[in-house]
């Protein structure tokens, strides 16, 4: 499985390259949400790790951005954020993130926890998918 990392700070990118080779993973790292949309564009991935505070366009953004692009929408993203707050969490979850972690965590947890959103059946994968696209209708 191919990961992109996307975070700005190079500890956090070296702790998720470690666990996620340790699964057996692939690990693409960028430091900049943009970045990041720029490798899903080209030779894309099947799973993101996404800061929330990046520089720039927050990972909020960039969520919001990998959801409105019918190539990425139901690719699995787990935001990672100092944010802790219940509303910051809410706010994950209502721009599409499968899962939020806060910092400090456990790398190999992160690892755990990916490979498990990507077992994750495709006809559920396909239902989320279905129902943001009905959610975006009924929005316009």
């Amino acid at each position: 499985m191919r990961v992109l990392v996307i975070d700005d700070d190079p500890g956090v990118r070296i702790l998720c390259r470690i666990a996620f080779r340790e699964e057996g993973d692939e690990v693409i790292e960028v430091a900049s949400g943009l970045d990041g949309l720029e490798i899903l564009e080209g030779e894309g991935a099947d799973a993101v790790v996404l800061d929330v505070m990046l520089p720039s366009v927050n990972g909020f953004e960039i969520l919001r951005r990998i959801r409105a692009d019918d190539r990425t929408s139901d690719l699995p993203v787990v935001l990672l954020s100092v944010r802790v707050g219940i509303q910051d969490q809410i706010d994950g979850w209502k721009a599409g993130a499968d899962e939020y972690l806060t910092k400090p965590f456990s790398p190999s947890a992160l690892a755990a926890k990916v490979n498990e959103i990507c077992r994750v059946e495709p006809a559920r994968r396909a239902d989320k998918r279905a129902q943001r696209l009905q959610d975006r209708v009924a929005a316009s």
